[in-house]
């Protein structure tokens, strides 16, 4: 008779355990990670990103507004060119919206992650790590983007530049004889 407690207990645990693993191992929905999402801060992170490409578009524009083609514009032209810049930037923003971004990536997360691991991310924002990580996110982005940005962007120039260099020379190429037809 004393037996019969000890095989519920384990049974119990063993039920328990076993219902532990169903669940941890149970897939994420699209649900679960939009509820990840609003706790990670997705939306305000890809505002940031978006405004930091708006500033490295601008600081772009900026140089090309240095250029003597732009200099030797009347003002007026110089204005509405900033202005069609300015406008331009802002509709590339909105080409793609961020609950657009958002509903697209939930489902690639939900293949990749379990319920239990969306609750263990959820877990740590809600921990002052967490926290902290989410608070101090966009500031150490703009840092960075401050050093990464105008290396990028020099080596960006760089690149094209040797691209165009390269693409003029295989233009101005000349053209190989073609080589004769059988004709059978």
């Amino acid at each position: 008779m004393r037996q019969i407690p000890s095989v519920l207990t384990v049974l119990l645990l063993t039920s328990f355990a076993f219902g532990q693993t169903a669940v941890s191992s149970q897939a994420a929905t699209k649900e679960d990670v939009m509820q990840m999402f609003q706790e990670m801060r997705f939306e305000q992170q890809m505002k940031g990103i978006q405004q930091n490409i708006s500033s490295q578009f601008q600081a772009m524009a900026g140089q090309m507004m240095q250029g003597p083609e732009f200099r030797n514009l009347p003002p007026d032209r110089q204005q509405r060119f900033q202005e069609f810049m300015a406008q331009e930037m802002q509709k590339s923003m909105n080409l793609y919206p961020i609950s657009e971004i958002m509903d697209d990536f939930a489902p690639v997360y939900a293949k990749h992650l379990t319920k239990a691991d969306v609750q263990g991310i959820i877990d740590f924002y809600h921990s002052p790590a967490g926290k902290k990580l989410l608070d101090v996110s966009p500031i150490v982005s703009q840092e960075a983007m401050a050093i990464i940005g105008p290396k990028m962007q020099d080596r960006m120039e760089k690149a094209m530049d040797e691209m165009q260099h390269r693409m003029q020379e295989l233009l101005n190429e000349p053209a190989s004889p073609t080589p004769p037809q059988n004709r059978n």
